[in-house]
């Protein structure tokens, strides 16, 4: 009884790590990609500065969202 109590526990603390490392890894993905908005908006399409910072915001956020996952 006590061993498969402890083996739930173990695997409810293994999901959390999973939990925390994937939303480790999104929030990389949403600042790299706010980066990337932010770079292509300031050289290739001529933004001003208030106007990159805007775009890496919005860039980041649409890529950090759930409801609008590639996954």
């Amino acid at each position: 009884m006590e061993g498969s109590c402890y083996f739930a526990w173990k695997i409810d603390i293994e999901l959390m790590a999973y939990h925390q490392e994937a939303r480790r890894d999104g929030i990389f993905a949403g600042l790299t990609s706010g980066l990337a908005g932010a770079l292509v908006g300031s050289k290739f399409m001529g933004f001003g500065r208030n106007k990159t910072i805007i775009s890496g915001a919005c860039e980041s956020t649409l890529e950090s969202s759930p409801i609008l996952s590639h996954d």
